[in-house]
């Protein structure tokens, strides 16, 4: 699946043969996402785009809803079961710094405001009780853990924007790596104490996470890698 400037998501098979397409008027593509929102075991497309409206696509690339308004521009998207009833429900992150939450049908269930851009929402079990919490990156310089009725669990204050985020686990308790522009790298334990730190040569700004290390890109154009603690 790929989102395009000209407001279109396209699906490709293995072979890259188009399956489908479908226009989302009249702004680009931001951000998607894929689960399977209904029960039907097949996943559902988020497409998300700078316009202010939910869109949910099928499987077969026909629309299922266009749904609430809000905006301006959608940055992250996610999904996970917030209200424990089997299915997940849509998560989804603004330019404007508000996360909101949806069901499966485009019902709004609940709205936080961040402070700024939100950058990336992970599900994660913060507290080991079973069930995700959503934590989320922001360009406010913050990363927030929030519970699954939208309120603040903790904020984490780095010093600058948070651009990216991802877990990793380590002896079954969650950890959180932020890529936090000038401040570099940031590991944060599941309370949202910084517990370890990296200097990136520019600003950290996106990172993913390879085996034992975690690898940040930044403005300057490097690419940095740190070993993760091994407990």
């Amino acid at each position: 699946i790929c989102g395009c400037v000209t407001w279109q998501y396209f699906a490709y098979d293995a072979d890259g043969e188009m399956l489908w397409r479908n226009v989302i008027y009249a702004h680009s593509a931001t951000v998607g996402h894929a689960d399977d929102f209904d029960g039907d075991g097949l996943p559902e497309i988020v497409g998300g785009n700078a316009y202010y409206r939910l869109n949910l696509i099928d499987d077969d690339g026909k629309r299922i809803f266009s749904a609430d308004k809000f905006g301006p521009e959608q940055t992250a998207v996610s999904s996970a079961d917030v209200d424990g009833d089997g299915l997940p429900e849509i998560l989804v992150g603004t330019d404007g710094g508000e996360l909101l939450c949806f069901d499966g049908d485009g019902k709004r269930l609940w709205t936080a405001n961040l402070g700024d851009k939100v950058t990336r929402i992970v599900p994660v079990d913060l507290t080991g009780d079973g069930a995700p919490e959503i934590a989320c990156a922001a360009e406010s310089a913050n990363v927030f853990a929030l519970d699954r009725d939208g309120n603040v669990i903790w904020r984490a204050p780095l010093a600058d924007g948070v651009g990216d985020l991802a877990v990793l686990s380590r002896e079954g308790n969650p950890l959180l790596v932020a890529a936090a522009g000038s401040a570099g790298v940031i590991l944060l334990d599941a309370k949202g104490t910084v517990c370890g730190r990296g200097a990136t040569e520019g600003r950290a700004q996106a990172l993913a996470l390879l085996g034992a290390r975690a690898v940040a890109t930044t403005s300057l154009g490097a690419v940095n890698a740190f070993d993760l603690p091994a407990e």
